[in-house]
C-alpha cells in the first residue's frame, strides 16, 4: 500500500475508533479513485452517487442497529444543510481533499498555489497515478515533488520523470504535450518551472536544453482574455 492509500486508511481507522459512521466529504472528488482500495477490513463503504436518500436506505436496510462500521464517501462539497446531519452527529464527519490529507497526514507545507494545483481533476489525476507519479516518496512530501508528480502525469512519464526529460519530450512534440498540459491546466506551471532562471542546480544539459526550448519554442501559455 502506497503512502497515500495508507494515509486514507489511517484517517478512516482513527475516525471510526469510537464511532459507527464516518461521513467523508471530498470537494472535487480528488480521492474518488483511491478510497476503495484503502478501506480497512470490516468497514462498509457507501459511496454517494447522486442520492443521499439511497445512502441512508442502504445503511439502514443492511444494519438498522448500526452495529457495523461504515464509511460514507461523498466526492463533493458538503451541502448546507446536510442531508446526513444526524449521521454526522452520532458518527463523525471529515472534510478532506487530497491537499488537506497531504497536509495533515503526509506533512506537506501547503499554500494557495498548492491548494489550486491539487483541486478537482488535477488532484484526482495525481491521486489515481500516485504509484507511478510519486513512486517511492515518503513524508514529508515537498511542494516541488507535488509539481513534478503532476507534470509526470501530464507527460505520461513514470518513476523516471525529471524536468530535464520533460523538457526533451516537449521539444520533440510541442503540440502534443502542449495539449496535454492544457488539458490538465499545467501550462503556466510547466512554463514557470522550466524558465532558465529557475533551473539552477539541474545540470548543464538541462540548462542548454531549457534555454534552447525557451529561445525557440517556449511552452504556450494562454493569456487571460481582456
Amino acid at each position: 500500500m502506497n503512502p497515500l492509500a495508507q494515509a486514507i486508511q489511517n484517517a478512516i481507522t482513527d475516525a471510526l475508533q469510537d464511532h459507527p459512521i464516518l461521513v467523508w466529504y471530498d470537494d472535487g472528488g480528488t480521492l474518488a479513485d483511491v478510497v476503495r482500495q484503502a478501506v480497512p477490513d470490516g468497514v462498509g463503504l457507501v459511496p454517494f452517487e447522486e442520492s443521499y436518500l439511497a445512502v441512508r436506505a442502504r445503511i439502514e436496510r443492511q444494519d438498522p442497529a448500526f452495529q457495523r462500521r461504515w464509511l460514507i464517501y461523498v466526492p463533493e462539497q458538503a451541502p448546507e444543510p446536510s442531508w446526513l446531519h444526524d449521521y454526522e452527529l452520532f458518527g463523525c464527519r471529515v472534510d478532506l481533499t487530497l491537499e488537506r490529507l497531504l497536509v495533515e497526514r503526509l506533512k506537506l507545507r501547503s499554500n494557495a498555489e498548492m491548494r489550486k494545483l491539487l483541486a478537482g481533476p488535477r488532484g484526482r489525476a495525481l491521486a489515481a497515478n500516485w504509484d507511478t507519479a510519486m513512486a517511492g516518496l515518503q513524508p514529508p512530501i515537498r511542494q516541488e515533488q507535488v509539481i513534478e508528480g503532476l507534470l509526470a502525469v501530464a507527460f505520461g512519464l513514470g518513476p523516471g520523470f525529471s524536468l530535464g526529460r520533460a523538457v526533451l519530450e516537449y521539444a520533440t512534440d510541442p503540440d502534443l504535450y502542449g495539449r496535454q498540459l492544457a488539458r490538465m491546466g499545467l501550462e503556466q506551471t510547466f512554463a514557470q518551472d522550466t524558465r532558465p532562471g529557475r533551473t539552477a542546480g539541474r545540470g548543464r544539459a538541462f540548462l542548454r536544453t531549457g534555454s534552447a526550448l525557451w529561445g525557440a519554442r517556449s511552452p504556450r501559455v494562454r493569456r487571460a482574455p481582456t
